[in-house]
């Protein structure tokens, strides 16, 4: 699942650009602080960006040498997979867990930080844009 995770976090933060606030008309004027505020949002997407994917290949690179090490090693014999993890692989274990977390917290982010941007840029309602924060907020909260 990280590698997926982490091609799809590649595509967005990288090889798709960032969404931009479309220029002031007669419509809409979009007030100075609020393009002052996407544009530092675009630059913390890129550091979201880094530190998630960098959290996934972190992620792969453990759970791929632990993987090697369970197949070429012999290890006494335990109750149960749990008990295996805790004597044996424990620091394997918490690194895959806690930068897949680490990972999936800043995809998370980034996708509220591009769906900001994209609903600033079509004059969404303020219920609308409150509605998907919290929604956003709701599923960071729950990991």
């Amino acid at each position: 699942p990280a590698s997926v995770v982490t091609a799809g976090m590649i595509s967005l933060g990288f090889a798709t650009r960032f969404p931009e606030l479309p220029p002031d008309s007669l419509e809409k004027v979009y007030p100075a602080e609020v393009r002052a505020r996407c544009d530092k949002f675009e630059r913390l997407h890129i550091v979201i960006g880094l530190a998630s994917i960098t959290s996934m290949l972190v992620v792969v690179l453990w759970a791929a040498v632990e993987v090697n090490q369970l197949t070429e090693r012999p290890f006494e014999p335990a109750l149960s997979v749990w008990d295996l993890i805790h004597r044996d692989c424990d620091l394997a274990w918490s690194a895959v867990n806690s930068h897949y977390m680490l990972g999936i917290m800043g995809f998370t982010a980034m996708l509220w930080l591009r769906a900001y941007v994209l609903l600033l840029s079509v004059r969404a309602s303020n219920f609308l844009m409150s509605a998907a924060s919290t929604g956003t907020a709701a599923a960071l909260c729950l990991m």
